[in-house]
């Protein structure tokens, strides 16, 4: 890290070793305002931000503290996470301290002013090891919410050793400017039991001439069985290394699929070790997800020549249901520059949770007029069009609607929450689109035709 910049305000009352000490609620008796916290990392030619104990900059039903931590962030950055960080010291403030089933899980009240930004948390041991940050989503400014963080991958220490250090990254994203974030009430608690789907993912109805399947399996051995032939011989643990725990085959309502569990990275050699599949006549990538509290999630298709790029799910979808099976749908327009012969796929930056994975899948066939989303029809008319298509769903209300252009690019977004709804393409010009499409029963894509 860059300098360090420590806040002024308070000094710590002590350098000893102590057990963990929680709730942190920046209150006179309690715990965090005495303690001293440092800022980084702030890019060349930027002071690092500057950290204060504030009065409550919104009472209300969620934070009725008087007391709250402040961080001001005077600059914008193009790091994806933020460039901006706050850490208690080693030891002499937290302490150092099991992490263990009963408090694992950390909860955070945050308030960002101005606009919305993912939030980050980790742990460090006192030689400065940690496992990577865990980020949540945040879509609320300018109010006070409660966020989550689940540690567990910190239960039984990191090499033997427990952390001695928190450490909070307020506003984990790319700004176009400053940003002033407050936290407050750190909490410390059990996870919840983690539940797993009781049903199947949706059968998938591309025909199969029209599909290249990494992993389609309903049964296995000594009767096999998928709904495409998948690549043959393909890795689905090459041990890249990541904290993510090894991908296992699990039965769901009879239906197999991939568990990847306290997702990190986890990478799949498609056909094995030095093979590479051409997919370049395929349009879209197709996999179907559950989750039990995971917010943030990229897939990247990793060729054997062009540099990579993550499709980020959660950011370009919204924030997507959990504990149901979600259907994705990406345009290959998206991965702009790829020659698409694929040597592996990597499934990313999970926030440490559990993620399920079924039918990952390349195809062809994008339906033009209509298509079922989790069992809803959903029709899009006159397709092709010369300047509107009318979309209308079968009972189920259209949440958000993304169109992007043939190379990946956002030309127009709605949130209609309505069962029917107008796009006006008088503005675009004539080629393909893709309109993502989110409902509250899943996540597809379709190809629309500008005349």
């Amino acid at each position: 890290m860059k300098k360090l910049v420590l806040s002024t305000l308070f000094l710590s009352l002590g350098s000893g070793v102590f057990a963990q000490k929680a709730p942190i609620d920046f209150e006179p008796g309690g715990n965090g305002a005495n303690w001293t916290w440092a800022t980084f990392e702030a890019p060349a030619g930027e002071d690092n931000p500057e950290f204060s104990v504030s009065t409550n900059p919104s009472v209300d039903a969620i934070n009725g503290s008087a007391n709250v931590a402040k961080m001001a962030i005077n600059y914008g950055t193009a790091d994806g996470w933020g460039s901006a960080g706050c850490e208690s010291k080693h030891g002499a403030d937290i302490g150092t301290f099991a992490v263990t089933v009963s408090n694992s899980k950390v909860k955070m009240m945050v308030y960002q002013e101005g606009f919305a930004a993912p939030v980050a948390l980790k742990f460090a041991t006192s030689s400065g090891g940690a496992y990577p940050e865990v980020v949540v989503q945040n879509t609320v400014a300018d109010a006070w919410v409660e966020v989550e963080f689940d540690m567990s991958r910190w239960i039984d220490g990191l090499g033997g050793d427990n952390p001695d250090q928190i450490i909070f990254f307020p506003s984990y994203a790319v700004r176009t400017g400053g940003h002033t974030v407050y936290f407050d009430n750190v909490t410390f608690s059990g996870l919840d039991p983690i539940e797993k789907p009781s049903t199947a993912a949706p059968k998938p109805s591309q025909s199969a001439s029209n599909v290249m399947s990494v992993f389609s399996q309903i049964t296995g051995a000594p009767n096999p069985s998928s709904h495409y032939t998948d690549i043959a011989n393909t890795d689905f643990n090459p041990n890249w290394g990541g904290n993510s725990g090894n991908t296992v085959i699990e039965a769901f309502d009879g239906d197999l699929a991939l568990t990847y569990p306290e997702l990190d990275y986890q990478g799949t050699l498609i056909g094995g070790a030095g093979s590479s599949s051409d997919v370049s006549k395929m349009t879209s990538m197709h996999f179907d997800y559950w989750t039990d509290g995971g917010t943030s999630l990229k897939v990247t298709p990793i060729s054997t020549t062009s540099a990579e790029i993550d499709f980020d799910v959660f950011k370009e979808m919204g924030a997507l249901p959990q504990k149901q099976w979600v259907s994705v749908d990406i345009p290959l327009s998206h991965f702009v520059g790829y020659d698409f012969n694929l040597k592996e796929l990597k499934f990313h930056e999970g926030g440490g949770k559990t993620f399920h994975f079924d039918n990952i899948f390349f195809t062809n066939e994008v339906s033009t007029g209509t298509i079922d989303v989790a069992e809803n029809l959903v029709e899009i008319f006159p397709n092709p069009s010369t300047d509107f298509w009318t979309v209308k769903t079968n009972n189920v209300q259209v949440s958000s609607l993304i169109v992007c252009d043939a190379m990946g690019k956002h030309v127009m977004s709605l949130n209609p929450n309505n069962t029917k709804l107008v796009i006006d393409g008088s503005g675009l010009k004539p080629g393909m689109y893709f309109a993502l499409i989110k409902t509250e029963t899943g996540m597809n894509t379709l190809k629309l035709i500008k005349k």
